[in-house]
């Protein structure tokens, strides 16, 4: 199960990725916890999901040829980026409104 996986990158020690890589933070893991059971409520399916370099943690889903990446960052900061094949198409803030539109946009490219 994602959430169990997510839980999991708390036992990350130092240097995980042999490039300094530090855990993510408790709060990082609850704020990514929190979006993909968000997720599974509205009916999305997590594709991929992994800790960086910097304790951040992305959350990732796929829609057709868009794919759709949540980066709960170590700093606070939390990203809703959607890219297709060419590139980027939107990059916003990931809070309670974001959150709404995109289970629109979702719900209505299905």
């Amino acid at each position: 199960m994602i959430t169990s996986q997510i839980k999991a990158y708390s036992s990350l020690s130092t240097n995980w990725d042999t490039y300094n890589g530090i855990a993510p933070s408790d709060e990082v893991i609850n704020r990514a916890v929190d979006c993909v059971k968000w997720l599974k409520d509205n009916g999305v399916e997590v594709y991929y999901t992994a800790p960086s370099t910097n304790g951040d943690i992305v959350v990732e889903i796929r829609k057709g040829e868009c794919s759709i990446e949540f980066e709960f960052g170590a700093e606070g900061i939390d990203l809703i980026i959607q890219c297709n094949d060419s590139g980027l198409i939107n990059e916003t803030r990931y809070n309670e409104n974001s959150r709404s539109i995109l289970i629109k946009y979702l719900k209505d490219h299905h």
